[in-house]
């Protein structure tokens, strides 16, 4: 990346719908055309703002903001002059609204990109507390009752850049509701859709706590998500035993489309899940839920062993595809390591993971108190070496597990169910390791629906088949409540039959 030029001191760089052409649409001023190229200092308010609403006490106009570009800018927090300990962000978005007084009518911000930048507040006077790129929502500071939020955030492109996470509050890029003075729901709408981030670093290792990069937290029902991407970007997560995230979604209103392709998490001395995704809840006990989520080539650097979690649940995703990984575990360890769900309300409602390289993941999919909505997930064609608990289910749920090709080593077992109920299919995946053919069963049901390669023990397991699976047993079925019809014993396939003379049939 292109180096900004020294650092000067600079005061804040506004841009508001003050002056410009009228929008022919009715929506007050337009301004447009704007080029911001090669600045870089102190301020300590946001360094570029893209204020399509302003204050009650300001301009009474409002109107779009369009076609902007900024270029090679970096910003490195506060002047720390006397009273003035405040630190904002490069670039923050607002549109807005007016619903009383002059220039009554909506803002937006449209066609936006920025390039080679840099933002690192690590030697800033004050304590950084705001992130590099916030997409917010707002409140008047007079008449409290007029929102800002209402309207577009579109069509924008931030890339080629290094963003250094010295703290919780730093996070690369939000989008909220500013904290103080939130509007309820119902209260304001804003939409932000197209937003691509591309090449960026999000380096956590700079300071002591710097937990989520990319935080899209929204407790009203205010916010719609429509096609945010992240691509080719790099993230090295802080030092801490607690959870981190390369992006983490705590929204009311389901997000439609999310896509991350191509991350690579860095080594760092976490202990904790470093996960490229985290899904949370809004508020507790209610889920954030995104409707589309695409998780593309998550890699971990060479060299580092992902200590837990590459994707963590608390919330659902009712779409789920996950292509090209390549992840490395520690062969072990603590649990919740793979896909993690943490909370009753945490579901994947259709998922396909493939093409895949696992190694040393402790576990591929485990629920520990997940809700009864529970996890249908296919792994197709992955190479899933080194794994302790392929399924490791624990909750009042269901899961819908099935493996199509590829490949599976385990030295413990296929599933192990503590409670709930597991339903499995295996079809052309070859197995291996010494925990290959068992089905370990503490509590709840486990049916299997189809084996035809990896041979099943099941021995003090207790199974619930159904009319018409098929499994490749190791020997004569012989797990707790196991019936065998005549027609032979041993090893082989079976058919289950579920009515008539209910009971497993020897494919000869």
């Amino acid at each position: 990346m292109k180096r900004p030029p020294a650092r000067v001191p600079a005061r804040m760089l506004a841009t508001t719908a003050r002056a410009g052409v009228r929008d022919p649409g009715g929506g007050g001023l337009r301004i447009g055309e704007i080029v911001v190229d090669r600045c870089s200092g102190f301020s300590n308010d946001a360094f570029i703002a893209l204020n399509a609403w302003d204050w009650h006490r300001s301009s009474p106009t409002v109107g779009d903001i369009v076609d902007v570009r900024i270029n090679d800018c970096a910003y490195y927090g506060c002047t720390g002059l006397a009273g003035q300990t405040r630190t904002s962000s490069l670039v923050v978005f607002l549109p807005g609204t007016r619903t009383t007084g002059n220039g009554t009518g909506t803002g937006n911000v449209r066609n936006v990109s920025v390039d080679g930048w840099e933002v690192n507040m690590s030697t800033a006077p004050g304590t950084p507390a705001s992130p590099g790129f916030a997409i917010t929502g707002d409140f008047d500071q007079v008449n409290g009752s007029e929102y800002s939020g209402v309207g577009l955030v579109e069509d924008v492109r931030i890339t080629r850049g290094y963003y250094a996470m010295t703290n919780a509050n730093c996070r690369m890029m939000v989008v909220q509701k500013t904290p103080s003075g939130s509007p309820a729901d119902g209260q304001n709408t804003l939409t932000v859709r197209n937003v691509v981030v591309e090449q960026v670093h999000c380096d956590a290792s700079v300071g002591t706590n710097g937990n989520i990069a990319v935080s899209i937290q929204v407790p009203y029902n205010t916010f719609n998500l429509d096609g945010v991407k992240f691509k080719d970007c790099e993230w090295t997560p802080s030092n801490l035993s607690s959870n981190q995230a390369f992006v983490q979604f705590g929204n009311k209103t389901v997000a439609r489309q999310v896509i991350i392709d191509g991350l690579t998490i860095n080594s760092s001395g976490a202990t904790a899940p470093t996960a490229a995704c985290f899904i949370n809840q809004y508020s507790a006990g209610n889920a954030a839920v995104i409707d589309d989520l695409t998780l593309d080539r998550i890699m971990t650097a060479q060299g580092y062993q992902i200590p837990q979690a590459w994707f963590l649940l608390s919330g659902g995703v009712n779409d789920f595809r996950s292509r090209g990984n390549n992840i490395v575990g520690p062969n072990g360890g603590a649990d919740g390591q793979g896909i993690y769900l943490v909370a009753n309300t945490a579901y994947i409602g259709y998922g396909v993971v493939s093409d895949g390289y696992f190694n040393g993941v402790k576990a591929g999919v485990q629920i520990n108190n997940a809700s009864a909505a529970g996890v249908t997930l296919e792994w197709r064609d992955c190479k899933i070496l080194n794994q302790t608990h392929p399924i490791f289910m624990n909750g009042a749920f269901t899961a819908n597990i099935s493996y199509v090709g590829g490949m599976l080593s385990t030295g413990a077992n296929l599933v192990r169910n503590v409670s709930g109920a597991t339903t499995l299919s295996l079809f052309g995946t070859t197995v291996s390791g010494t925990g290959a053919q068992a089905v370990t069963v503490v509590s709840g049901t486990v049916r299997i629906t189809k084996s035809d390669l990896a041979p099943i023990t099941a021995s003090g397991a207790v199974l619930t088949p159904q009319n018409n699976d098929v499994v490749n047993f190791a020997g004569t079925p012989s797990y707790t409540g196991a019936v065998v019809q005549g027609g032979g014993t041993g090893a082989g396939m079976y058919i289950y039959r579920g009515t008539g003379a209910t009971g497993w049939v020897k494919v000869n």
